[in-house]
This record gives C-alpha cells, structure tokens and sequence, in this order.
C-alpha cells in the first residue's frame, strides 16, 4: 500500500511525497525480482482515506476529509485484488473518490 503523494506530489509534504515515489519504484524493482520467484507485487496507491486519524490533526478541516475514500471501500479493492490468479502485475494503480475524479 502505497500513496498517491509518491504520483501528485502534495503541497507541504515534500518528505511524504518523495518517500512514496521511492517505494513506487521499489515495488517497480520487486515485481521484476518476483517474476518465477513465487510472488507478486501489486503497488496500490489510495488518495487521502476518511480515517480518524484525520481528527486529530488540523492540517485539513473536516470539509475536506469528509470526501476522502472511505476506508471500507478500499478494503472492498484490495479484498478483490488479493483474489486475482498468480502472476497477475499492477504495476501501479491509482484509486480516488468520485470528487477527486
């Protein structure tokens, strides 16, 4: 599980951003590595998720958060890419609520 700061760079988030587009290429070098090696590698990357952790910070108000993904739909994706067959790559896949669409 990846972000979306590591493919859109976020305002104030130099640090976070760069760390995600690192581990971006990581999964990119893992999945080459993985071939015939009996895993896979899927690099998921989720915009902002409607969490509580985002009520214990003011950096974004609630206006804001309140339109992230739900967390329950994220779980509903990665439940279903869990069940693909083996050998099934995403090398990166973006995942964003309607407003952000």
């Amino acid at each position: 599980m990846n972000s979306i700061s590591g493919i859109i760079p976020q305002v104030g988030q130099g640090q976070y951003s760069a760390s995600k587009h690192a581990l971006q290429a990581y999964s990119e070098v893992l999945a080459k590595a993985s071939v015939n090696n009996g895993f896979d590698v899927m690099n998921i990357n989720p915009c902002g998720i409607n969490s509580k952790l985002w009520k214990k910070t003011k950096i974004l108000n609630n206006d804001v958060t309140e339109k992230f993904l739900d967390p329950k739909c994220l779980a509903k994706v990665v439940s279903t890419l869990l069940s693909l067959p083996k050998e099934t790559y995403i090398r990166s896949m973006v995942i964003l609520p309607m407003n952000d669409v």
